[in-house]
């Protein structure tokens, strides 16, 4: 597969390098680059790559600001720092950084940092976020839908997967929509962290912000060129499915 790589550097030269050092490794596309913090996270969640190399000092949004809105929403996605300030290399890696390249760097440790990634996400799916029919889940032993734990201000909260209509992620919250509850449960955690944690046959990965219970489902209308809207008993809520799983859907439902 290949893995797709995002570059946000505010000095063209340096993307340059960044750009030319990655072109060998066979595997890996450069998908997108850009100056700033802000136009990344906007593109990141367009192409959604595998990895992102950025600097830290950029203008507007600095790389380790628009890293934290990364991982918040992205999880899975590899973050490498390029800088040539190494004194951000802890606050960096407490973001879960997969690398920290100081300037001036090699551009073997580059290409030596992607095929490290690209070994990653094909061993342990780190990145694969996105390629969601290549995510196994297994059901309960007992056959059981078990309890949700979640984490909310502070403590947990605990549901009852059953009464659970559907998650989406907005304004860096997960929002949970249940049958007996008026307004969502909010909590920190990411979509990524609690489907892990779902009946994969149960409950189905539509779209990068929206988890689904099938029980649930009542119908979908194309809306736009890739996503469909589902409905759903319950809510007037409207979610979305991707074109790209929506044939996996039907069939999980038929």
């Amino acid at each position: 597969m290949k893995l797709k790589v995002a570059i946000a550097e505010d000095e063209n030269h340096m993307r340059t390098i960044l750009r030319k050092a990655l072109e060998p490794v066979k595997g890996v596309e450069v998908i997108y680059e850009t100056d700033n913090g802000r136009d990344l996270i906007e593109h990141v969640e367009l192409y959604n790559p595998h990895a992102v190399f950025l600097d830290i000092e950029m203008p507007g949004i600095d790389g380790l600001e628009a890293a934290k809105e990364i991982v918040d929403i992205y999880p899975d996605t590899a973050l490498v720092f390029v800088t040539g300030y190494p004194e951000h290399m802890a606050e960096a890696f407490e973001l879960y950084a997969f690398d920290y390249l100081v300037k001036p760097f090699d551009p073997e440790r580059v290409r030596r940092t992607a095929k490290r990634i690209m070994k990653a996400v094909n061993t342990s799916k780190k990145a694969s976020l996105y390629d969601m029919r290549d995510l196994d889940f297994e059901p309960a032993a007992n056959g059981r839908l078990p309890k949700l734990a979640v984490y909310r201000d502070g403590g947990r909260i605990y549901l009852d997967c059953r009464d659970i209509i559907f998650l989406t992620r907005a304004h860096r919250k997960t929002l949970i929509y249940t049958v007996d509850r008026k307004e969502p449960v909010q909590t920190s955690e990411p979509l990524n962290s609690i489907y892990e944690r779902l009946d994969g046959h149960t409950f189905f990965r539509s779209h990068k912000s929206y988890i689904i219970n099938l029980n649930y489902v009542e119908g979908h209308v194309k809306w736009g060129s890739k996503t469909h809207q589902v409905s759903m008993k319950h809510t007037r809520e409207r979610v979305l499915v991707s074109s790209k799983v929506l044939p996996e859907l039907e069939e999980r439902l038929s």
